[in-house]
């Protein structure tokens, strides 16, 4: 049997870690709250994991030494690095990609100049620069239909749509620099309008709405269901 790497399996367990605690801390919280002894253990036990991945960091830190200078790197989400490259470091969101782990996420960007990773799931960040940002703010300032009368609202349609990578209970997506971005988890659309649902009407981006008049999407459940109520 092949001898597995070391290293390898520490990026993946760090990478699966980092979304299933965020969802414990999150949105399971309350399903959680009588374990929060054992989850610490737990979190501390898989942490050590970076001994295996500090060799992989010392490899790439000089390559790393120009992109630092450069504003281009953030300690990563996953392994606690500085390892994680911005694609967009002007950008509001903007890809990171680890050198070290691997893990490939957004970020958003406030203007304080801290970022924080985008999940589709957490809406306000406690920043230690004594603001609470809330990610809804920034929905708002670029709804394209912010300045419009309820009434032409009513014409011309919503400013923000919703993500069908994230599916966030928010409407999350919304026009920034010429595309479509969700300011929920950082996904990425063209200039190409939404697609709306053939039962509900509700607009979409990232989401297959193929037979959705007849079996609707997730907000609905299409004229199968509505006749057979």
């Amino acid at each position: 049997m092949p001898v597995e790497d070391p290293a390898a399996i520490a990026m993946e367990q760090l990478r699966a870690w980092f979304h299933l605690h965020s969802l414990i801390q999150g949105r399971w919280e309350s399903v959680f709250a009588g374990h929060r002894g054992e989850l610490a253990k737990l979190d501390q036990l898989l942490r050590r994991n970076r001994n295996y991945l500090q060799t992989i960091y010392d490899q790439t830190e000089a390559r790393l030494s120009g992109l630092k200078v450069a504003g281009k790197v953030l300690e990563c989400r996953s392994c606690g690095f500085s390892s994680g490259e911005l694609d967009s470091p002007t950008r509001l969101v903007s890809g990171v990609a680890c050198h070290v782990c691997g893990d490939r996420y957004a970020v958003i960007r406030f203007d304080c100049g801290n970022a924080y990773p985008l999940d589709g799931a957490t809406f306000e960040f406690d920043c230690d620069c004594g603001v609470l940002h809330k990610v809804q703010d920034l929905i708002s300032k670029y709804d394209e239909s912010r300045d419009l009368s309820p009434k032409d609202q009513l014409i011309h349609g919503p400013g923000r749509y919703r993500c069908g990578e994230c599916l966030s209970i928010e409407e999350t997506v919304v026009p920034i620099d010429g595309a479509y971005t969700c300011l929920g988890c950082g996904a990425e659309w063209g200039d190409e309008g939404p697609e709306s649902c053939e039962w509900c009407n509700e607009l979409w981006f990232g989401y297959s709405l193929e037979g959705s008049y007849l079996n609707g999407c997730e907000l609905c459940e299409g004229k199968i269901e509505w006749d057979s109520d």
